[in-house]
């Protein structure tokens, strides 16, 4: 999605807040230490995310733990702390873990922390409204068409959205970035590639005054660097999907020939298998090769829906547009400063990295006809080698 308004704002700030981003790598590299990427890009992305939907600067990337929104009381603390305290099946057999009385009680605790923080930023915000043409973050876009005082209806659903926003695209966005750097640092021609085309789009000036005279231009003329991620949200796509069949509903599927009863089941669609399979994609399915994306037939394959990354129809990401112009803004940035290798599991190539730990099923699932088996992933350690 794209608010109207917002054009240049997006990437200038995404811009902006990549430049903190690439400066922590360039310190790393001049000691070549080595950086766990997960920690670098999800607090970048929380940060981009805070500018264009709220208007907000979460500081993630320039806060210490223990501080701001970091700290026992803050936002992105408390976010973190609900993840950890959700329901994991893997851990389902566990019984200290699927019967922990504690759980409810400290979800409750931490959501209502981030409620009421979430609620303070909307109605500063909301009380301090600026300029449409000095603000132009989507929550500033939105209070600019109500009428009168913000109503506690209207406040409520800008809590739940940006939560989803938060929640969602922090963890996902960042995990694309963490696998595209993944990818290219295992391909130098598409890393020259890359190169080739920033230099074209940007010549020698600053990324960020190219984006801020010319945003849409610039996004535009990346057509190879939006095949890289296409091509990366296909091999590693971030995240699944799941839909519940209601319990008496008779819902059914034709596996194999085979009726399938499934009502009263919540059903997980397997992106990694889908974007994988060669009936779509050919023999090259399980090969990296962004060039596809060029291709006639790419159309009848995402007629087909063998490429859903952000899922599609009306339950379909809110944040791809912005997801997409993140990623693009984030590889401008990088890919002409620096180099990456894969640090740790020395000699171990990612499909190995992927076998590392099988998830095996466990009660509740039901693993359909034919079905492959299914890894977790590893965490992935990085080193910036070099600057250009």
């Amino acid at each position: 999605m794209r608010a109207r308004g917002m054009e240049g704002d997006e990437e200038e700030v995404q811009s902006s807040k990549t430049r903190i981003f690439t400066n922590k790598i360039h310190k790393a590299a001049t000691t070549q230490s080595v950086i766990t990427l997960s920690d670098y890009v999800q607090d970048l992305t929380v940060d981009i995310i805070g500018e264009v939907v709220m208007g907000y600067d979460f500081r993630a990337q320039l806060t210490e733990d223990g501080y701001g929104e970091k700290g026992p009381k803050g936002v992105l603390t408390a976010m973190k702390m609900i993840l950890g305290w959700m329901f994991n099946e893997e851990k389902a057999l566990n019984p200290f873990h699927r019967f922990n009385f504690l759980r409810p009680i400290m979800l409750r605790y931490y959501s209502r922390i981030v409620d009421t923080r979430l609620a303070e930023i909307i109605d500063s915000r909301a009380s301090t409204q600026k300029p449409l043409s000095a603000t132009r973050s989507i929550l500033n876009l939105a209070l600019q068409t109500d009428d009168g005082p913000l109503n506690p209806r209207l406040r409520k659903n800008f809590i739940s959205q940006v939560k989803s926003f938060v929640f969602a695209g922090e963890d996902t966005t960042s995990t694309t970035v963490q696998w595209i750097i993944y990818q290219i640092s295992k391909r130098p021609h598409v890393l020259a590639k890359l190169r080739a085309e920033h230099n074209a789009v940007f010549g020698d000036r600053l990324v960020e005054e190219v984006l801020a005279e010319r945003p849409q231009a610039a996004l535009s003329g990346m057509v190879y660097t939006a095949a890289v991620i296409k091509e990366t949200l296909r091999f590693n796509p971030p995240a699944g999907t799941a839909r519940s069949a209601p319990k008496g509903s008779g819902f059914s599927v034709l596996v194999g020939g085979e009726r399938m009863r499934l009502d009263g089941s919540m059903l997980f669609v397997n992106h990694h298998i889908i974007h994988k399979n060669e009936k779509y994609w050919g023999p090259t399915a399980s090969e990296f090769i962004p060039e596809r994306w060029f291709s006639p037939d790419i159309k009848d394959i995402l007629a087909a829906g063998a490429y859903r990354p952000f899922e599609r129809g009306p339950r379909a990401c809110m944040g791809k547009e912005l997801a997409l112009i993140e990623s693009k803004v984030i590889l401008a940035l990088i890919c002409r400063e620096f180099d990456f290798e894969k640090a740790g599991f020395d000699g171990v190539t990612q499909e190995e990295v992927y076998d590392v730990s099988p998830i095996l099923p466990k009660s509740g699932f039901l693993p359909l006809p034919g079905s492959e088996p299914l890894f977790t992933g590893a965490v992935l350690w990085s080193r910036a080698l070099r600057m250009m």
